[in-house]
């Protein structure tokens, strides 16, 4: 007869989820990373108002009853026109968007700005 031991297999997945778990709740706050703002780095307004610009663009091209193709090509143009106008091209704008999003207290400000925009939008539409 064999010597059988049960040994629980535990699963590669499950450890890391422990470990990442464990130092999670270290008790020691982690610091803030250093940001380095971009080269054109845009005011806190100018990336508020370029998000509007672009999600209203957005919004434009996907209530547009246009192929999907035609209309993509239709956003890029617009969001190419968008850049221009902020002397940006999608480089400096995906640097000035991860230097904003890197830290949650610009993250929440320039979200909850842009919903009081939009929401002021609405209640104005519907007068």
């Amino acid at each position: 007869m064999k010597n059988c031991t049960f040994v629980p297999k535990i699963s590669i997945g499950l450890m890391l989820f422990i470990g990442i778990i464990l130092i999670g709740c270290n008790s020691n706050p982690v610091s803030k990373i250093e940001r380095i703002p971009p080269e054109k780095l845009l005011s806190r307004m100018e990336m508020i108002n370029l998000l509007k610009e672009i999600h209203l663009a957005e919004a434009v091209t996907a209530s547009s009853n246009l192929t999907y193709h035609k209309s993509l090509a239709r956003f890029k143009r617009y969001k190419l026109h968008i850049f221009e106008k902020y002397n940006l091209d999608s480089t400096g704008f995906d640097q000035n968007f991860e230097y904003y999003m890197s830290d949650t207290d610009d993250l929440e400000y320039i979200y909850q700005a842009l919903s009081d925009t939009f929401l002021l939008r609405k209640h104005r539409k519907n007068f």
